[in-house]
Order: structure tokens, then C-alpha cells, then sequence
């Protein structure tokens, strides 16, 4: 086995925003994400929303802007 340390977990696909009046509609109920974080003892880096589009990971998007920043302060 690998001995790497894990920075976190990112949840992906929490959420569909509505693009007219961007309510989040969230897709999953009764998620175990909380019980996943505990028993692991990992901090949430991020949560995601679904995403119309091929690359959605691009400059200036502040929902990757933040997984980013966070990711990069837990490796210094």
C-alpha cells in the first residue's frame, strides 16, 4: 500500500443551479457524506455543483477557485 496522506474529500455533484434564478436544487438526500468525514477523520475540502458544459473546471469559476486554494494550503 501507498502511505499518502489525504488533503480531503470533495463532494461532487451536490447540487443543480438553476440558471434563471440560481436556486440550488440539491440532488442527494440522506447523504452519509458527514458520517464518511467523521469516521475518517478527513475535512470537507469542497462541495460541487452539477455543471452544464465539457470544462467547467476554468478560471475564475469560484466553485473550483475555493477546492483550489484549499487544496494548495494543505500542502505547504
Amino acid at each position: 500500500t501507498m502511505k499518502c496522506p489525504i488533503a480531503g474529500v470533495v463532494e461532487n455533484m451536490r447540487w443543480l443551479e438553476c440558471t434563471n434564478c440560481h436556486h440550488q436544487n440539491e440532488l442527494h438526500e440522506g447523504s452519509k457524506l458527514d458520517e464518511l468525514l467523521n469516521r475518517h477523520q478527513l475535512p470537507l475540502l469542497t462541495s460541487l455543483p452539477m455543471m452544464k458544459g465539457d470544462l467547467v473546471a476554468i478560471t475564475g469559476n469560484p466553485h473550483y477557485q475555493g477546492l483550489v486554494d484549499r487544496l494548495l494550503s494543505s500542502i505547504k
